[in-house]
């Protein structure tokens, strides 16, 4: 593949090439996931964090970070960003297998 563009997101950490190959123009996205999922690991050890969050109203049951949703839109095509809560829920539930390092909770939800 020809390279074009090369560009690194500072805050996501997200990597995007841009790029030709055959006559065809090519995005390709990619990211070290390692710290997403050491971060919901630590949310899901946690032994007060879902205590704290009902107590407030809310329950963080899940973290979706940038390359993942753009895995989830392109591979499953479900697009985390436009869906809403319940929706989302649903999509981990059923795709436990493939997402489910993603679940900030141990709780049944």
């Amino acid at each position: 593949m020809k390279v074009f563009e090369r560009t690194i997101d500072p805050l996501t950490g997200l990597i995007t090439t841009v790029g030709a190959q055959d006559g065809k123009l090519i995005h390709h996205y990619e990211a070290d996931t390692a710290p997403t999922l050491d971060y919901t690991l630590d949310l899901r050890n946690s032994e007060d964090y879902t205590k704290r969050g009902i107590k407030r109203n809310w329950w963080h049951v899940g973290h979706i970070s940038e390359v993942v949703g753009l895995k989830m839109l392109q591979e499953d095509g479900f697009n985390p960003w436009t869906a809403h809560a319940s929706e989302i829920v649903a999509f981990l539930r059923k795709n436990k297998e493939k997402y489910g390092k993603l679940v900030t909770t141990e709780g049944q939800f």
